[in-house]
């Protein structure tokens, strides 16, 4: 529901966003995580750090199955990310967003230390649903995530 693109049960289109995905591995602006049960091996979600170009900074994300809401690991993934994106790439400020009507995403953003900066829509869906939106804004620190 809070996701910018659709999701569907075709996999002809899963496969197309898949070669999307792996057409951007090689890309130093665009770096999606797969996140891992510990030693199980489980997938439940992916984490992602890239340059967004509409608002000129690095911006994160995380997407987990529904089972695994709840449970700290957005949390866990987005600090993980934060300190990808600090050590390896060098970045100093992290902008986020999530639908308001989305508290939990909220929840995981004060969490990592991000702070409120205003509201927005937050397009949702192909943009074929809109939401009252919160973006936020992290400055890294280094010895948060080292």
């Amino acid at each position: 529901e809070y996701m910018l693109w659709t999701g569907h049960n075709d996999i002809e289109k899963t496969k197309k966003r898949l070669d999307s995905e792996i057409g951007k591995i090689d890309k130093q602006d665009w770096y999606r995580l797969a996140v891992e049960e510990k030693g199980t091996q489980q997938l439940l979600g992916t984490a992602l750090i890239y340059y967004e170009e509409e608002v000129h900074h690095w911006e994160i994300g995380c997407n987990f199955g529904k089972r695994y809401w709840g449970q700290g690991y957005a949390t866990e993934a987005a600090r993980c990310v934060l300190g990808f994106a600090q050590t390896e790439l060098g970045v100093v400020e992290v902008v986020g967003r999530y639908a308001k009507d989305n508290p939990v995403s909220g929840k995981v953003m004060k969490k990592t230390g991000f702070q409120y900066e205003k509201e927005i829509s937050f397009p949702c869906n192909d943009g074929a649903v809109i939401h009252p939106g919160i973006p936020c804004r992290l400055h890294c620190r280094r010895e948060e995530y080292e």
